[in-house]
């Protein structure tokens, strides 16, 4: 673990405006130990600025030392508790919609989405309501989810839905990928293209068809089903 540390700074310690440059230069730290000064240490205390006179802050660089730190600064810069569930950074406002926007894009159910996010369904519901945040394995998933969805928006426009659940990679459907343990973003990628492909080929089967239809009801003068309602129909096919 990468740690810097004050006392042993070549900075000069009599110095309160030298420290105070050293320190605004460094950018914030997402988490930091609080540190109090050794009582035998030498540092002439009634020299420094105030910031640092009572508390010191040595930055962790390795998410891995997360459970050992008693204390870390939030982005807003205040003192707040940490906990195992709430060391990665945090971006609350979109973690409370983000799993809407999953299910939808996905077509897939609270329970198969906390599957892919490697959680229980309670958890998931807690991160929309604001009581809880993820771990950060867990959070590192939801942007790799999030660009899947995305993914698969850009090239169908049907919800995901069953074709999730469809053995096509060696045996395994697109959720049982969604759900591995690490997300192999490259191969579902191309997972999510061929299914794509296939749906977008099917659905322009099924048009295929029903214009043929329409073309004959016309040559033997039968009203024809409006166009907006043949659309619709269209794109129900095509979503289940």
């Amino acid at each position: 673990m990468t740690a810097f540390d004050l006392y042993s700074s070549p900075i000069r310690q009599d110095d309160p405006e030298m420290v105070d440059q050293f320190c605004s230069a460094s950018s914030p730290p997402a988490i930091v130990q609080i540190v109090d000064p050794p009582a035998d240490d030498p540092w002439d205390y009634r020299n420094l600025a105030e910031a640092y006179r009572w508390r010191l802050e040595v930055t962790l660089h390795e998410v891995g030392a997360a459970h050992q730190v008693e204390r870390y600064y939030s982005e807003n810069g205040v003192d707040v508790e940490s906990t195992p569930d709430d060391v990665a950074p945090t971006t609350v406002g979109e973690l409370t919609s983000l799993p809407d926007k999953l299910k939808i894009r996905f077509g897939i159910g609270m329970k198969h989405l906390a599957a892919a996010l490697g959680v229980e369904r309670p958890a998931v519901y807690a991160w929309m309501k604001g009581e809880r945040l993820p771990q950060p394995k867990r959070w590192g998933r939801i942007p790799s989810l999030s660009e899947l969805a995305n993914f698969w928006q850009e090239h169908s426009s049907h919800p995901l839905s069953r074709r999730a659940f469809v053995p096509v990679e060696s045996g395994l459907s697109v959720m049982d990928l969604l759900s591995a343990e690490s997300l192999d973003l490259s191969k579902i990628k191309e997972v999510l293209k061929k299914l794509a492909t296939a749906e977008n080929d099917r659905s322009a089967r099924l048009r295929e068809k029903a214009v043929a239809m329409r073309e004959r009801m016309k040559s033997r003068s039968v009203m024809p089903l409006p166009d907006v309602l043949v659309d619709q129909t269209l794109r129900d096919l095509g979503g289940r």
